[in-house]
C-alpha cells in the first residue's frame, strides 16, 4: 500500500503542475468563478484522460484482442503468470510489428498486455514467457497505470512533430523519408523534445530492475530472461526500421530507439535507465548466487 501511494505521488505532480499554472491563468483573467469552473473541468479531464489512456493507447497501436481460441497458447501463459504473481488476469491484444515488443497498459481496475506478431515469430516460448512475466511483475508492482497515463502525456506531446511532417508531405515535399519531411519532423522535435522527456524522466515509474527479479524468481529457467532481453536488442539494433513514439519508451522492456544520423539525435533524451547490459548483469549476477 505503502508503494502504491509513492507512485501515485508522481502523477498527482503531473495533474498539479499544469492545473495550477492554467487556473492561476485563469483567475487572473476571469476571477475567481472563472477559476473554478476552470478547475472543475481541468479536473473532470485529468480524471477522464487517467481512466481511458489504456483504451486510446490501444487504438493508438491499433490492436486486436487475442483468440482463445487461436491463441490459447497465449491465454494458458498469462493465465498461468497472473496467478502466480496473484494478480487480476489481464486481457491480450496483438499489434502489426516486426519488432519482437510485448508492454502493458492499463488504470487501476484493468490491464491489457499487448504483443507484437514479430513476438510470436521470433522468441520461442521460453522467451515468450519470461518477457510477458515482466510484464505480469509490473501489473503486481503497480507501476503499470502511472506509466500508461504519462506515456499518453508525453507521446501526445511528440505527435506535433509527426504533425509537422505530414504536413510537409501534404505541402508537396516529398514522402516520409525525403529530406524536406524529415527536415520539418526534426525542427519540430527540437520543439516539444524537452518537454516531452521531462516527462517522462520525471514522472515515469522506472520498474525494470524489480521487474526484472520478479519474473526471473518464476522463471523455470531464469535464464531465457536473458535470452529474450538480448535477443530483442539485437533484433532492433539489426533490423527494426519501425518508427516507435519516443514518448512511448516508459511502456517497452527494451528501449527501441537508436541514434544512427543526424535526424535520431534527439532520441538520446529518451534513452530511459538502466540500460540492458547492467540488466544482463544484475539477473547473471543473481543466478550465480543461487
Amino acid at each position: 500500500m505503502e508503494r502504491c501511494i509513492i507512485i501515485y505521488k508522481r502523477l498527482y505532480v503531473l495533474f498539479a503542475i499544469p492545473l495550477l499554472a492554467i487556473v492561476a491563468i485563469a483567475f487572473y483573467l476571469g476571477g475567481t468563478p472563472i477559476a473554478l469552473v476552470t478547475l472543475i473541468v481541468l479536473l473532470l479531464l485529468g480524471i477522464s484522460l487517467f481512466r481511458y489512456s489504456p483504451k486510446i493507447l490501444l487504438r493508438w497501436y491499433t490492436c486486436r484482442e487475442t483468440s482463445p481460441v487461436k491463441h490459447k497458447g497465449i491465454h494458458d501463459m498469462i493465465s498461468s503468470l497472473a496467478s502466480e504473481f496473484s494478480i487480476p488476469c489481464p486481457k491480450t491484444y496483438l499489434f502489426d510489428s516486426s519488432v519482437p515488443m510485448v508492454f502493458t497498459v492499463g488504470n487501476a481496475k484493468r490491464q491489457s498486455v499487448i504483443i507484437s506478431e514479430g513476438a510470436l515469430e521470433i522468441l520461442d516460448e521460453g522467451e515468450l514467457r519470461a518477457v510477458m512475466a515482466c510484464e505480469a511483475a509490473k501489473i503486481s508492482i503497480g507501476s503499470v497505470p502511472v506509466n500508461s497515463f504519462v506515456a499518453l502525456v508525453a507521446g501526445t506531446i511528440i505527435s506535433f512533430s509527426n504533425a509537422a511532417m505530414w504536413m510537409s508531405m501534404l505541402a508537396g515535399f516529398g514522402q516520409e523519408n525525403d529530406a524536406a519531411p524529415r527536415l520539418a519532423r526534426f525542427l519540430a522535435m527540437g520543439l516539444v523534445s524537452l518537454p516531452a522527456a521531462l516527462t517522462l524522466h520525471l514522472f515515469s515509474v522506472n520498474s525494470t530492475l524489480r521487474s526484472d527479479e520478479l519474473a526471473a524468481r518464476v522463471m523455470a529457467d531464469s535464464g531465457q530472461l536473458t535470452a529474450s532481453l538480448c535477443r530483442i536488442d539485437n533484433y532492433i539494433k539489426l533490423h527494426c526500421t519501425e518508427y516507435f513514439n519516443p514518448g512511448h519508451v516508459n511502456l517497452f522492456m527494451v528501449n527501441p530507439l537508436r541514434v544512427n544520423d543526424l535526424f535520431d539525435v534527439y532520441s538520446s533524451m529518451f534513452m530511459i535507465r538502466p540500460a540492458l547490459d547492467e540488466r544482463v548483469r544484475l539477473l547473471e549476477q543473481k543466478y550465480e548466487n543461487n
